[in-house]
């Protein structure tokens, strides 16, 4: 991931966006920036990869998303043993959106695995919890700092 930005749709339904990236030494040093922007915003074409949603736990009208990292392997396992030995998916939650949507974040990458680790990937993954599409703006920064902001709201599970 190289410094860059775009607005992205988040789709109902725990519809998501993503992006990842193989390049982990060039993550150290970088951080990013998400807030959701109004409806009728274009859609940056070729930035990131969108994924429907079918199903959700929040079923009502909402405005919010959850948002983690992942590392994982980016190599395809061919036989039983290499998948029996695959490491696990390795999740990183940001801006308490484990347990809550926001609707800006703003943090350093974090949940790298080791440089050394060769066949892993990192992804940074956008979730709309929520029965109504969304749009969020990402921002991808060359930074130092390691402040982290957000505007956490609570999800009500009651409608679960």
């Amino acid at each position: 991931m190289s410094a860059q930005s775009g607005v992205v749709l988040l789709p109902p339904y725990d519809g998501a966006w993503f992006n990842c990236t193989d390049d982990i030494a060039n993550l150290a040093y970088q951080r990013f920036t998400i807030k959701l922007v109004d409806n009728s915003t274009p859609v940056t074409t070729g930035f990131g990869t969108n994924l429907q949603g079918n199903s959700s736990y929040i079923r009502i009208h909402g405005t919010g998303f959850s948002l983690s990292s992942s590392v994982d392997s980016k190599k395809i396992p061919d036989t039983y043993t290499e998948i029996y030995n695959s490491p696990l998916t390795i999740y990183t939650y940001y801006c308490g959106t484990y347990k809550s949507v926001t609707t800006q974040c703003d943090s350093p990458f974090l949940g790298f695995p080791s440089q050394k680790q060769d066949d892993q990937q990192w992804c940074l993954h956008i979730s709309n919890p929520f029965n109504n599409s969304q749009k969020a703006q990402v921002s991808f920064l060359n930074d130092k700092t390691d402040k982290t902001s957000t505007n956490v709201t609570n999800i009500d599970k009651s409608f679960v």
